[in-house]
């Protein structure tokens, strides 16, 4: 599996102590979108996936969605004129 990003979807919002610990892990992007919260994070491999999951459900987190989204497009670079 090629690393991609992946949208997680989850009820409601994240308390300050949740988002200290997922925000432990540097890779990932939360974005609070009343009602829910979107996390993203790039995703290596199945194992990371899957260990995601499961941090979601040992922090109580109601996962609504996950889905794999199309990776940010960089803007074109403007070159430098002297």
């Amino acid at each position: 599996m090629a690393e991609r990003t992946y949208e997680f979807r989850v009820s409601g919002e994240l308390s300050e102590r949740i988002c200290d610990i997922v925000g432990d892990f540097s890779e990932m992007r939360i974005i609070t979108a009343p009602p829910e919260t979107l996390i993203y994070s790039r995703v290596p491999d199945v194992m990371h996936l899957h260990g995601i999951l499961r941090l979601c459900e040992d922090l109580g987190l109601r996962i609504v969605s996950v889905q794999q989204v199309p990776e940010p497009q960089r803007a074109p670079q403007v070159p430098k004129t002297s």
